[in-house]
């Protein structure tokens, strides 16, 4: 499983971690930073009785309070978002559309459409696709009629709605959305922009999951040096864009151009986050994966383990995530031919994939793959 760092979703910004879906045994995961899976979709602020009844209260207070309040509670909700409290940030996310409805009562305009787009980053945060996807796809068609095709809050959710297609494996949708993204921040904010390396990062992602990588190098390259001039050298950041460029040539067999890369990366996440981050965890996952695609198998598997007590400790057992962290273990351990050991991580991390992920996921099926093989050479045994 490739952890992938540095794309950003735009809630206004939250950063998450995606996969290439590279490799049949060593499966990638789909999953943002901080999800909480395997719980119940919440109501829809829009339909459910208590929404509607809170939206329709009257307010008395003065339109410059209301966008105060309205801009207070779009921060509390990223942040509650981002520490993983999805109780709080649920509940901050109902208080933030019913003033910013209050703020603009027709539904359309950007304020509005802002709380929506941060609901549905929240609603995917949680693992809950659809509902995500059918509020990106309203905030999209409105936004490009009320407001414009250039305007944040269009951009934003066009960005969103492309993440979202690549964690369900809709690339070539993902592909056509991002293409789009791309021209209107050229447009409008020029190459040098930090947006303009996200998003050529993130096409970059798209075109090494589908195996164009001859395509995705020069664009990795060209994120990492906007990044390095934007962000500096020991911004996590900068170790985002590290790992995917040497996440890409491990996927092309650089062994040695990509090892000190992943080394570097883990410098900085260790020094700026911390030891028990989930990027740190990405990170050694990362240089494990290439420690185990270069057959280095006893410097792979334990650096997996420690990769997945943090990921345990920060994101839970019902985390894809978690999920990857032991497949990627039970990958190094079947390498290992230590097929017993392997079996009861394949099982638990493919009951996690079906439950978290679509039922046509390729994680899914890399996983049932990794548990036939297992079977089949215990059975042989």
């Amino acid at each position: 499983m490739d952890l992938i760092k540095g794309i950003n979703i735009q809630a206004n910004t939250v950063w998450t971690l995606l996969t290439n879906g590279k490799n049949a045994a060593t499966v990638g995961i789909v999953a943002l930073l901080a999800a909480s899976a395997g719980s119940p979709a919440p109501a829809d602020p829009i339909t459910s009785p208590l929404a509607d009844a809170q939206l329709k209260q009257p307010h008395t207070k003065g339109r410059a309070e209301l966008q105060r309040e309205v801009d207070d509670l779009n921060t509390a909700v990223e942040t509650s978002l981002q520490n993983g409290d999805y109780a709080t940030a649920l509940s901050l996310s109902l208080q933030h559309l019913t003033l910013a409805l209050s703020l603009e009562p027709a539904g359309i305009g950007p304020e509005y459409l802002r709380a929506r787009n941060l609901h549905a980053v929240l609603l995917q945060s949680m693992g809950h696709y659809s509902e995500a996807e059918t509020i990106y796809q309203q905030v999209l068609r409105i936004a490009k009629v009320s407001l414009g095709t250039q305007h944040p809050t269009y951009t934003a959710s066009l960005n969103n709605l492309a993440l979202l297609l690549i964690e369900m494996g809709r690339y070539e949708q993902a592909e056509t959305l991002y293409r789009e993204l791309i021209a209107i921040d050229q447009n409008t904010k020029g190459e040098a922009h930090p947006d303009h390396a996200a998003n050529i990062n993130t096409l970059a992602l798209l075109l090494q999951g589908m195996g164009r990588y001859q395509e995705a190098e020069p664009l990795f390259r060209q994120a990492l040096e906007i990044t390095k001039n934007t962000a500096g050298e020991t911004h996590p950041n900068y170790a985002s864009q590290l790992s995917n460029l040497a996440l890409l040539l491990k996927d092309m067999n650089r062994y040695q151009e990509a090892e000190p890369l992943f080394r570097q990366a883990l410098e900085i996440d260790r020094n700026a986050l911390g030891e028990a981050h989930p990027y740190y965890a990405t990170d050694l996952n990362n240089l494990a994966l290439l420690l185990n695609d270069a057959g280095r198998f006893n410097e792979a598997e334990p650096l997996f383990r420690q990769a997945m007590e943090i990921i345990r400790q920060a994101l839970g057992e019902a985390h894809p995530n978690y999920a990857g962290g032991l497949n990627n273990l039970a990958t190094s351990l079947m390498h290992q031919e230590k097929w017993a050991e392997a079996e009861p991580l394949i099982e638990q991390a493919l009951e996690i994939f079906k439950t978290t992920l679509p039922a046509d996921h390729l994680h899914i099926a890399n996983a049932e793959r990794n548990l036939a093989t297992i079977r089949a050479r215990l059975a042989g045994e």
